[in-house]
């Protein structure tokens, strides 16, 4: 089975709107998804153009969707028009089903004491689809993906987690024809007379083990797969290897933990997007579907 059958891609003619048009065409044609266009526009943009005339009708209509075995994909194009542009974007979820949300990945966001949130946000947290947030970072021919998997926790949930997320890369390898960068970063302990060297190097060896195991599910996909193992924190570690390492995208979980100080202040995952520049795959599964 195709790895995306439905993709909403979200238009609001301001973030990276060329470079997401583009790259759900590319999966588009890749996964043979149908794809559905969502114009949003502002209730105060009196003048906006209707949408079946607008730069992006002409796009979508000029492209070639063929598969290249006699299949074409539908498009279809929808517009809205609000001050909210994350409820209409919920609401739509809620009405149809979507294997994966293509949207422009915005600037830095603000957020002081769960104020001000921008629609990333409210999607990451609020949507249990797949979300990829795109930039202008263009994808380069036999790049690479950044999967980033945590191993030290074993709840269902989290192991389901990055059950989603490898297998995601190995979908998004095979139609992008990229290599996977598998990374697991840990806290290390910390350097203290009472922490041995023996005892440290027993740490690193545990973590290596895990994310070897983690490897096996990639089940050799991707033209090469390489591991990571680095002590650090997440949203230190992750944007520097990805910068280093020039990444198409990084995939990674999201949202997973629901408390008050990080429903005020924001989950560590949303900072660590917020200071990636190439575009990132979200991942947050439905815990429900594990029952």
């Amino acid at each position: 089975m195709d790895p995306y059958q439905n993709i909403l891609v979200v238009i609001d003619g301001k973030e990276n709107r060329s470079q997401t048009v583009s790259k759900a065409m590319c999966l588009s044609k890749r996964s043979n998804a149908n794809v559905t266009f969502l114009n949003i526009s502002n209730e105060q943009e009196a003048s906006s153009p209707n949408f079946e005339h607008s730069s992006i009708y002409n796009e979508v209509s000029g492209k070639d969707l063929s598969t290249g075995e006699g299949l074409q994909p539908q498009i279809t194009l929808k517009s809205q028009t609000g001050n909210s542009e994350y409820r209409m974007i919920l609401n739509e979820l809620s009405d149809v089903h979507y294997d994966l949300v293509i949207k422009g990945k915005a600037a830095q966001h603000f957020n002081y004491l769960g104020l001000a949130m921008s629609t990333d946000w409210h999607l990451l947290r609020e949507s249990n689809v797949p979300l990829l947030l795109v930039t202008n970072h263009l994808w380069q021919q036999n790049g690479a993906i950044l999967t980033a998997v945590e191993t030290e926790e074993s709840s269902k949930a989290h192991q389901f987690c990055n059950h989603q997320i490898i297998e995601n890369s190995k979908q998004l390898a095979e139609m992008l024809q990229s290599n996977i960068h598998l990374l697991n970063c840990y806290l290390g302990e910390p350097v203290s007379m009472s922490i041995s060297e023996r005892t440290r190097i027993s740490e690193k060896r545990h973590h290596w083990q895990d994310l070897v195991k983690a490897s096996k599910e990639l089940n050799g996909k991707g033209a090469e797969t390489k591991l990571f193992l680095e002590v650090g924190l997440p949203d230190e570690v992750i944007p520097n290897l990805a910068l280093k390492n020039n990444v198409n995208m990084v995939v990674m979980g999201t949202s997973e933990h629901n408390g008050i100080f990080n429903n005020i202040f924001g989950h560590t995952s949303e900072y660590i997007i917020d200071k990636l520049n190439c575009d990132v795959l979200a991942i947050k599964p439905a815990f429900e579907q594990l029952h």
